[in-house]
């Protein structure tokens, strides 16, 4: 009897959730309680990956193993335990940001408790963590295991989500203002929701926005975008279940868009012509595939879309005027992507983790419109990066859209861009970039142009300053990341930079400048407390190749993705 009270006993314990959570001891073969020690609040997430994205980022996974405890870990914006961050305004700031909510992340993640967990799952729960706006780093790793079971700590570091936005901006002698706010995390709940008025130099902007990409913990996306502006109005609004992993096999989605602007030609770095556009567009499609299978996810896309696009004159109308265009045609999507990621740091951002997709990723999109002419309607983008060693990095990326219009054989309004990025890393803190960009256009509905110039590349001159229809530019950078943290708010950087590229009319009536080319010195703030994505640049470009209308420098302020 005293034996089976004992057995009960101990069951009665062992079923009990506790901290104690079980490891398995190599000499007995048996499991022994370990307390569950969560990551720091300081925990360094770029210390287990290699800057060029060749370092594993979990340990081995066999995918023979069960997830027994999962521990969501939601680290504060600023570290207490580090002398620079713990303030009384630092410390304060954590107190009042509302906490993301373990929900939250748990939606995120592709794994429950009781699943079978292998690496490739993991790793890419990471990347989906990562890509939130309310998070500025993730990391996923074991912390206890037992034979078959292993105990996942998911670590995520909260950022500042409310931001207020005060915008100047300079850009090749054109400013820029506004103000308003956003907070990517609303009540700690994952949604984004924006207000804000803006001046640039085609408009003024009032704008209401709200996204959540994963609506009430469904997988499903949700957004809503308005903006009423001084030329017209945006309205946007779509629901859908994404693609959310590789290996999601069903998907489908909605969106309804109606635009009202001004379409506005430049020449040297003036407004010289403007057309008013209004254009509706709805889009609905669903997606299917077989998941990932060897390595590869291919998916398939049947939609139906619908364009309006009407064009008036203004008083401001100097040229012809585009052709109004009606568009439905049902089309089909092609999609290919290959299960080959990296995660490095010190690329495009300053000591933040960088997720890096190493394999090709390929999107091809046909539709055929018999309203009106008949018209072969096609997009698509390809993409890959390939590493010949460590410390060399290069992608490639190309775009393209347009129409064949099958009446008379001839494309129109059609692009093709393309991309070049080369990473030679030099020393640990300082790299050699190299960019090329080439666009090129055939028959360019009327209201388009190509621009180089300020924020269009060409930081000498100013912004929208060459025109016309087709362009190359080539950039080299030699870009310094410091161990310096201003105000332990923004990670910052060093860049000299030169710029050479020229703009083709090929019959646009535009200035025709020639060859350009500048060079200078530029400064990069990376906030480390908000959202990623965000990187402050500061430049200041000079003319190396003197052109009429252009005196002086350019000092150029704004805020772009990557360095």
């Amino acid at each position: 009897m005293k034996y089976h009270l004992a057995a009960l006993i101990c069951g009665l314990i062992a079923a009990t959730p506790a901290l104690a959570e079980p490891v398995q001891d190599p000499a007995t073969d048996s499991c022994e309680q370990s307390v569950y020690v969560p990551a720091p609040a300081g925990y360094d997430f770029t210390a287990r990956v290699d800057r060029w994205g060749q370092g594993n980022t979990l340990p081995d996974l066999t995918g023979q193993e069960h997830v027994g405890k999962v521990y969501i870990n939601t680290l504060p914006i600023f570290d207490p335990a580090d002398d620079d961050e713990n303030n009384a305004l630092y410390l304060f700031a954590n107190r009042i940001h509302p906490d993301t909510r373990p929900v939250v992340i748990k939606d995120l993640i592709l794994f429950r408790e009781g699943d079978v967990i292998d690496k490739r799952t993991a790793e890419e729960s990471e990347r989906i963590l990562r890509s939130q706006a309310f998070l500025t780093d993730a990391a996923i790793r074991v912390v206890s295991r037992c034979h078959n079971a292993v105990d996942l700590e998911v670590i995520a570091k909260q950022s500042w989500t409310l931001v207020p936005e005060i915008k100047a901006k300079t850009s090749g002698g054109k400013s820029e203002s506004g103000f308003g706010f956003h907070d990517s995390n609303f009540l700690g709940m994952g949604s984004r929701i924006a207000v804000a008025y803006a001046r640039d130099i085609e408009r003024n902007r009032i704008l209401l926005h709200y996204d959540d990409g994963n609506f009430r913990g469904t997988r499903h996306a949700l957004k809503a975008h308005f903006e009423q502006n001084s030329d017209g109005f945006l309205r946007d609004v779509g629901y859908s279940l994404p693609f959310y992993a590789l290996d999601t096999t069903n998907a489908w989605g909605v969106n309804v868009r109606s635009k009202k602007a001004l379409d506005y030609q430049w020449d040297l770095g003036e407004e010289v012509h403007d057309v008013q556009s209004q254009r509706k567009g709805i889009d609905a499609w669903i997606g299917t595939s077989r998941g990932l299978e060897d390595g590869v996810a291919h998916r398939r896309i049947y939609g139906i879309a619908y364009e309006d696009n009407v064009f008036t004159a203004t008083p401001n109308t100097f040229g012809s005027l585009p052709p109004d265009r009606r568009l439905i045609y049902p089309y089909i999507e092609f999609q290919r992507i290959e299960d080959e990621y990296g995660v490095g740091y010190n690329i495009n951002q300053i000591h933040r983790t960088e997720d890096l997709q190493l394999g090709r990723a390929l999107r091809a999109r046909f539709g055929l419109s018999v309203v009106d002419d008949p018209w072969l309607v096609f997009e698509g983008r390809y993409f890959d990066t390939l590493r010949t060693r460590s410390r060399k990095l290069f992608q490639a990326e190309l775009n393209w859209s347009g129409r064949w219009n099958l009446s008379n054989r001839k494309v129109e309004d059609t692009r093709i861009d393309l991309n070049l990025d080369y990473h030679l890393g030099q020393t640990d803190d300082r790299t050699l970039y190299l960019g090329l960009n080439v666009t090129d256009t055939w028959n360019l509905s009327v209201e388009k142009q190509v621009l180089l110039g300020g924020s269009n590349g060409m930081r000498g001159y100013p912004a929208n300053f060459a025109a016309g229809r087709a362009s190359y530019r080539f950039t080299a950078e030699e870009r310094l990341f410091t161990d310096y943290s201003l105000f332990a708010l923004f990670n910052v950087g060093f860049v000299a930079f030169l710029d050479a590229g020229q703009v083709w009319q090929k019959g646009a009536p535009t200035t025709d400048v020639g060859f350009l080319s500048d060079a200078g010195l530029g400064i990069r703030l990376v906030p480390s407390k908000t959202e990623k994505l965000r990187v402050i640049h500061i430049d200041f470009g000079y003319p190396i190749r003197k052109v009429d209308g252009v005196t002086g420098g350019q000092i150029l302020v704004e805020v772009k993705g990557t360095l």
